[in-house]
Protein backbone atom coordinates (compact mmCIF):
# COMPACT_ATOMS: atom_id res chain seq x y z
CA UNK A 1 0.00 0.00 0.00
CA UNK A 2 1.46 3.75 -1.33
CA UNK A 3 0.55 6.61 0.54
CA UNK A 4 -1.12 7.75 -3.04
CA UNK A 5 -3.47 4.78 -2.67
CA UNK A 6 -4.73 6.01 0.84
CA UNK A 7 -5.10 9.15 -0.30
CA UNK A 8 -6.74 8.56 -3.64
CA UNK A 9 -8.88 6.49 -2.20
CA UNK A 10 -9.82 8.83 0.54
CA UNK A 11 -10.14 11.30 -1.53
CA UNK A 12 -12.72 9.75 -4.04
CA UNK A 13 -14.71 9.03 -0.72
CA UNK A 14 -14.64 12.20 0.21
CA UNK A 15 -15.80 13.62 -2.64
CA UNK A 16 -18.69 11.45 -2.61
CA UNK A 17 -19.90 13.04 0.54
CA UNK A 18 -18.43 16.76 -0.49
CA UNK A 19 -16.32 16.52 2.88
CA UNK A 20 -13.59 19.09 2.31
CA UNK A 21 -9.70 18.45 2.59
CA UNK A 22 -9.10 20.29 5.98
CA UNK A 23 -11.68 17.82 7.82
CA UNK A 24 -9.94 14.48 6.27
CA UNK A 25 -6.65 13.41 8.69
CA UNK A 26 -3.53 13.88 7.16
CA UNK A 27 -0.90 10.86 5.32
CA UNK A 28 1.82 10.64 6.67
CA UNK A 29 2.60 13.45 8.19
CA UNK A 30 1.53 14.14 11.70
CA UNK A 31 0.94 17.66 12.45
CA UNK A 32 -0.40 17.17 16.26
CA UNK A 33 -2.95 19.25 17.73
CA UNK A 34 -5.31 16.54 17.81
CA UNK A 35 -5.66 16.05 13.86
CA UNK A 36 -5.86 12.64 12.79
CA UNK A 37 -3.21 11.22 10.65
CA UNK A 38 -2.80 8.24 8.71
CA UNK A 39 0.38 6.30 9.02
CA UNK A 40 1.88 3.69 6.73
CA UNK A 41 4.52 1.49 8.44
CA UNK A 42 7.28 -0.20 6.45
CA UNK A 43 5.72 -3.82 6.84
CA UNK A 44 2.57 -2.72 5.50
CA UNK A 45 0.44 -1.95 8.64
CA UNK A 46 -2.01 0.92 8.34
CA UNK A 47 -2.43 3.26 11.31
CA UNK A 48 -5.16 5.81 12.11
CA UNK A 49 -3.91 7.75 15.27
CA UNK A 50 -3.51 11.45 16.82
CA UNK A 51 -1.67 13.15 19.18
CA UNK A 52 -1.95 15.96 21.18
CA UNK A 53 0.96 18.18 23.24
CA UNK A 54 2.95 14.97 22.45
CA UNK A 55 0.41 12.38 23.62
CA UNK A 56 -1.20 9.77 21.67
CA UNK A 57 -4.37 10.44 21.98
CA UNK A 58 -5.45 7.30 19.89
CA UNK A 59 -4.24 4.69 17.28
CA UNK A 60 -6.02 2.25 15.68
CA UNK A 61 -4.62 -0.63 13.09
CA UNK A 62 -5.05 -2.18 10.24
CA UNK A 63 -4.03 -4.67 7.38
CA UNK A 64 -7.33 -3.59 4.89
CA UNK A 65 -7.89 -0.26 3.34
CA UNK A 66 -11.55 -0.36 3.55
CA UNK A 67 -11.75 -0.76 7.05
CA UNK A 68 -9.35 2.04 7.78
CA UNK A 69 -11.66 4.01 5.54
CA UNK A 70 -14.66 3.38 7.55
CA UNK A 71 -12.92 4.09 10.77
CA UNK A 72 -11.76 7.30 9.29
CA UNK A 73 -15.25 8.11 7.50
CA UNK A 74 -16.62 7.09 10.76
CA UNK A 75 -14.92 10.07 11.84
CA UNK A 76 -15.39 12.36 9.58
CA UNK A 77 -18.94 12.18 9.15
CA UNK A 78 -20.29 13.21 12.34
CA UNK A 79 -18.84 17.04 11.84
CA UNK A 80 -20.68 16.35 8.71
CA UNK A 81 -23.81 15.26 10.08
CA UNK A 82 -23.87 17.62 13.46
CA UNK A 83 -23.98 21.08 11.30
CA UNK A 84 -27.02 19.41 9.39
CA UNK A 85 -28.98 18.48 12.91
CA UNK A 86 -28.81 22.34 13.86
CA UNK A 87 -29.64 23.45 10.20
CA UNK A 88 -32.53 21.40 10.29
CA UNK A 89 -33.51 21.96 14.12
CA UNK A 90 -31.65 24.87 16.11
CA UNK A 91 -33.98 24.40 18.81
CA UNK A 92 -32.22 20.92 19.22
CA UNK A 93 -35.12 19.30 20.36
CA UNK A 94 -34.57 16.70 17.43
CA UNK A 95 -30.88 16.76 17.32
CA UNK A 96 -30.36 13.52 17.41
CA UNK A 97 -32.63 12.26 15.35
CA UNK A 98 -31.39 14.52 12.03
CA UNK A 99 -27.90 13.76 13.68
CA UNK A 100 -28.34 9.65 13.22
CA UNK A 101 -29.98 10.07 10.12
CA UNK A 102 -27.92 12.53 8.04
CA UNK A 103 -24.70 10.25 9.48
CA UNK A 104 -26.53 6.96 8.08
CA UNK A 105 -27.09 8.57 4.90
CA UNK A 106 -23.48 9.88 5.08
CA UNK A 107 -21.95 6.83 5.32
CA UNK A 108 -24.23 4.99 3.01
CA UNK A 109 -23.06 7.30 -0.27
CA UNK A 110 -19.73 6.15 0.33
CA UNK A 111 -20.82 2.38 0.85
CA UNK A 112 -24.09 1.31 1.39
CA UNK A 113 -23.18 -1.47 3.53
CA UNK A 114 -21.19 1.47 6.05
CA UNK A 115 -24.37 3.02 6.98
CA UNK A 116 -26.11 -0.04 7.79
CA UNK A 117 -22.91 -0.86 9.91
CA UNK A 118 -23.03 2.54 11.40
CA UNK A 119 -26.69 1.62 12.14
CA UNK A 120 -26.57 -1.38 13.44
CA UNK A 121 -23.51 0.03 16.13
CA UNK A 122 -25.93 2.43 17.50
CA UNK A 123 -28.34 -0.51 18.08
CA UNK A 124 -26.69 -2.06 19.78
CA UNK A 125 -25.16 0.66 21.73
CA UNK A 126 -26.06 0.46 25.40
CA UNK A 127 -28.15 3.91 25.65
Amino acid sequence: MTIEEVQNEMRRMAQLIGAKSDQLPTVCRLQGGGRPNINISDDGLLSYEAYERGLQVFCYTFTDLEELMYHTFKHVVPAMASAHAMEMDPSGQDFHKHFLSKKIELMSKIKPEWGQRVEDEYNQAPY
